[in-house]
């Protein structure tokens, strides 16, 4: 089953990029995460003939394997506000011949974008951290979720992302990144936040947990590397930096593997499990 495409009435303030090349990108991103994601969904009951958003769907790597976990008996609803990103999914899921995937373009900040149904779990990787109203986002999930649905999400801490010996060039793209944050007026340290968030929203369950990540320079540079190339010309129209900072990093952080062989990225990914009350 597929859906019209409806366009989006919400505000973007994800600046990365989307399409066909940053979906190589996520894709590498998944494969770093994706055991740690699976797991979780697991713990939080993911099983056979299931109803679940995929919110913020990006390259479709976790739409594939929530389509194969709820089966025939199930349906998936990958929903982003980017049509490029739908796209993407589709041609994969189309690809793995899971056809219980319906695409909506939708901003979950806007509900009247998202599907007309109850979900038994709602599922956000890296979400919360784009939007200027996360709390609103949590409710809105909150009002789609069945009576003892979960909001399954993971997110970033990025003041403990770092790397390990410390690498300079590491660190001036991460003051970047905190400084366009703020520019945006979101917030790129929610993992640490999540308790609060869902207990305000009313969820009656709230487990939140953290996983440590310690990867080497190899592969996980690529995944990094192509992360700033996405992001440089939005810094240099803020100005946050200018062209020629630009070619610098990027010069560097292609090198890196060669300058810095034992460097490894050390960071944290905060998961949630929130119930709302059963039946």
């Amino acid at each position: 089953m597929k859906a019209a495409i409806v366009p989006s009435h919400g505000s973007n303030t994800y600046v990365l990029g989307t399409g066909e090349e940053a979906a190589k990108r996520l894709n590498q991103q998944n494969e770093v995460m994706k055991e740690n994601s699976m797991a979780q969904l697991k713990r939080a009951g993911l099983s056979k003939g299931q109803i679940v958003f995929d919110v913020g769907c990006g390259s479709g790597s976790m739409t594939k394997y929530l389509a194969e976990q709820v089966g025939k008996e199930g349906h998936v609803y990958a929903i982003d506000i980017s049509k490029d990103q739908l796209t993407v999914t589709q041609s994969a899921m189309e690809e793995a011949g899971l056809f219980n995937v319906t695409y909506v373009q939708g901003d979950i900040l806007d509900a009247l974008t998202l599907p007309d149904v109850k979900a038994d779990i709602i599922y956000t990787r890296y979400v919360l951290m784009h939007l200027k109203k996360p709390e609103k986002a949590v409710a809105i999930i909150k009002q789609y979720l069945k009576p003892g649905g979960a909001s399954v999400g993971q997110e970033s801490i990025l003041d403990e992302v770092y790397t390990e010996p410390t690498c300079d060039i590491i660190e001036r793209t991460k003051v970047l990144r905190q400084k366009m944050a703020a520019h945006l007026c979101v917030n790129h340290n929610i993992g640490q936040d999540l308790q609060v968030l869902y207990e305000d929203a009313g969820y009656t369950v709230v487990e939140v947990y953290r996983t440590d990540y310690r990867i080497p320079v190899i592969p996980f540079n690529t995944v990094y590397s192509k992360s700033f190339h996405e992001m440089a010309e939005k810094y240099i129209k803020i100005g946050l930096m200018k062209e020629e900072e630009s070619d610098f990093i990027k010069q560097q952080l292609k090198d890196l593997p060669l300058n810095h062989p034992d460097l490894f990225y050390i960071f944290e990914q905060c998961h949630v499990i929130a119930r709302t009350a059963s039946p």
